[in-house]
């Protein structure tokens, strides 16, 4: 007995199945599968349920995945779990998708606001409830965990000094963190020379205007801070630093922020480093 099957000739002594009507014969008990009865040219079939044996289109054209190779995504793409990307390196300025350790990369690197000749010094203000500040411009997204400044006067009496950045709306930058205080019994401001001090938590800052702050509760001989010598470029009113209101000497929070952004070219400021 012989059935035709398309062009292909098949009898029961090659080995093939054939049924009652000398049909090619097929054992479904296992691996066959159906489909729908109507889909779309190019969309990707997949399993419907999981059974195995039905597919379905699942409305997704093929010409619409990313390639393997230099894939534009859309919407917000991220890493399966588990998996890290490949760090660029520091100088790779390009569009490629960048890693948390790319970007902190750039966070890291040490912030001194202003880099002049440091030939003169700025004592802290003694007007009571006062703080001095000096306006200056962080270009790049910066994070900070201390600051470094000279002590160039000693106070060894019990009283309070804070230095740091703020904002110029009169808040302690990143979220409160981007300051150092020193309270009572002279501590850091009580000795002369370099200090590196931990500031009170990390401090991340975006590019923006910010202010280098300082003030202390001293009714006189205050501490002074090495720093330029009228030559510091600053945005303020004043050369010498704005005297701003504050809640309380000592304590850099809630101050009445500058008034005007003037560029200022002959300040005496003090010098100061984040990192």
């Amino acid at each position: 007995m012989a059935a035709n099957l398309a062009t292909i000739n098949v009898t029961t002594s090659q080995g093939f199945p054939l049924d009652s009507s000398g049909r090619l014969a097929i054992d479904c008990a296992n691996g066959c599968v159906t489909g729908p009865g109507s889909s779309t040219s190019g969309d990707v079939a997949t399993f419907n349920g999981s059974g195995g044996s039905t597919i379905q289109d699942s409305g997704v054209a093929v010409s619409g995945l990313a390639p393997l190779a230099s894939p534009t995504f859309t919407g917000t793409p991220s890493l399966p779990t588990g998996t890290t990307g490949v760090t660029q390196s520091a100088s790779d300025n390009s569009t490629k998708l960048a890693t948390t350790a790319y970007v902190d990369q750039g966070l890291a690197v040490p912030w001194i606001p202003i880099m002049r000749n440091a030939s003169g010094s700025v004592s802290f203000s003694t007007t009571s409830a006062k703080a001095l500040v000096w306006g200056v411009v962080l270009d790049k997204p910066r994070s900070f965990t201390k600051i470094n400044f000279k002590v160039a006067t000693l106070d060894a009496s019990s009283n309070n000094y804070d230095i740091g950045l703020a904002t110029s709306s009169g808040a302690v930058a990143g979220s409160g963190n981007c300051h150092y205080q020193s309270t009572g019994n002279g501590g850091t401001f009580g000795s002369t020379g370099v200090k590196q001090v931990s500031l009170a938590g990390t401090c991340t800052l975006l590019p923006g205007l910010y202010y280098i702050a300082i003030t202390t509760n001293a009714s006189s001989s205050p501490a002074a801070l090495t720093g330029t010598n009228a030559d510091a470029v600053t945005i303020n009113p004043t050369g010498g630093g704005d005297s701003v209101g504050i809640s309380a000497g000592g304590t850099l929070s809630s101050f009445t922020a500058p008034s005007t952004s003037t560029w200022t070219f002959t300040a005496t400021a003090p010098l100061v480093g984040f990192q």
